[in-house]
């Protein structure tokens, strides 16, 4: 059976291109949303092939990171901050390490800036499965990648994503609360296996 888009969908994808000034300027636009390949696809009536080759050429930055935002104005570009730009830079799809060569910057400037960086709230739309796509911002803020294990946790009506990262940190302050500073627990550990050993060969 084909899939077709529902009409929420078409509405949704409509508000989202609807300034795109070209084909591939609306598929950043469409995945940026969140939206999956076949959908754009289906939704712009072109092959996926070709979404998916405007989508890696963005990711990779090879021009369509930078190109994109001019497609969009350059002088307003250059007008902005140096933080400003590279949010919007990322927000293309643009490498962290691209980014700071565009703009002749260190990456280190580029990663800090976007680890302080709010990330701005989406709306994506949940499929008939019950499958959502985290939008790239949001899982560069996360640092997880595709394969990764997640955690989802309900809390005040809200359901929250931690990724593998986020829950180590958790974890590591949690122990930190109860273990006082300087004390090893593997040490402890093994000093408690040795004591048992003795005690078990002297019994």
């Amino acid at each position: 059976m084909v899939k077709t888009l529902s009409a929420d969908q078409k509405r949704r994808m409509d508000e989202v291109a609807k300034d795109a000034p070209t084909k591939s300027a609306a598929i950043r636009a469409l995945w940026r949303a969140g939206l999956e390949r076949a959908d754009i696809a289906r939704y712009l009536g072109i092959r996926y092939q070709h979404v998916r080759n405007v989508i890696v050429q963005a990711e990779s930055a090879g021009d369509g990171g930078a190109n994109a935002l001019r497609e969009g104005g350059q002088a307003e570009f250059l007008q902005q901050t140096k933080a400003d730009r590279i949010r919007a830079l990322d927000a293309q799809g643009m490498s962290r390490a691209d980014i700071a060569r565009e703009l002749g910057i260190s990456y280190q400037h580029v990663y800090n800036t976007l680890k302080a960086a709010p990330v701005r709230p989406e709306t994506v739309i949940v499929g008939p499965d019950g499958r959502i796509v985290i939008p790239v911002q949001y899982r560069r803020a996360l640092q997880i990648e595709p394969g990764d294990e997640v955690r989802l946790k309900m809390e005040n009506g809200e359901l929250r994503i931690i990724g593998r990262k986020a829950a180590v940190e958790q974890a590591q302050a949690l122990v930190r609360k109860f273990v006082p500073e300087g004390v090893s627990l593997s040490d402890e550990l093994i000093a408690e296996r040795r004591a048992e050993a003795a005690r078990e060969n002297g019994a």
